[in-house]
């Protein structure tokens, strides 16, 4: 329908200079909108993969890995509300690992069991209890991968772990 002239057939594919019809709209819109998302999700950066990506990282358990050049990813399950739980719980777990905190990267979890809080037995963040719920899983994930590193080296260098 014609805003302009309101007699107009409402089926009419006719336009008066500067006016759209409702199909153009949703097409500019759908154009627009895909535009934004895109432009969103990328940043720009060109990215082209090579057959060798580089060392194959060292999955330990589904919170920490470690790529053979000592570059240690920790899986973040909270989300960041404000309370400084992105570097609270991965600070607690690269303690116990006695990781270099200049060599570990942060990456969220996906939705996944692994991933629930621990004393509610689902996966959200909120009520402020997320260094309550995961510190003391943090501190075991981290000392039980550096016990991992330990006995792997020691078998290597065929002596005693302790």
């Amino acid at each position: 329908m014609n805003l302009q002239n309101p007699k107009e057939s409402a089926t009419s594919d006719s336009t008066e200079s500067g006016s759209i019809n409702r199909r153009q709209f949703l097409e500019i819109s759908a154009c627009t909108s895909a535009a934004f998302i895109l432009g969103c999700l990328f940043d720009g950066k060109v990215v082209a993969l090579s057959v060798d990506s580089g060392p194959e990282p060292i999955h330990f358990n589904s919170w920490v890995r470690i790529t053979p050049d000592n570059k240690v990813t920790i899986v973040a399950s909270q989300a960041e509300m404000g309370q400084g739980i992105m570097s609270t719980l991965p600070a607690v777990l690269a303690e116990e690992l006695g990781a270099d905190w200049a060599r570990v990267q942060l990456e969220m979890s996906p939705t996944a069991h692994a991933y629930r809080n621990p004393r509610l037995n689902w996966q959200f963040t909120g009520n402020s209890e997320s260094t309550m719920a995961f510190f003391d899983l943090m501190r075991q994930v981290g000392a039980s991968a550096r016990e991992m590193l330990i006995a792997a080296a020691a078998e290597k260098w065929k002596v005693d772990p302790a």
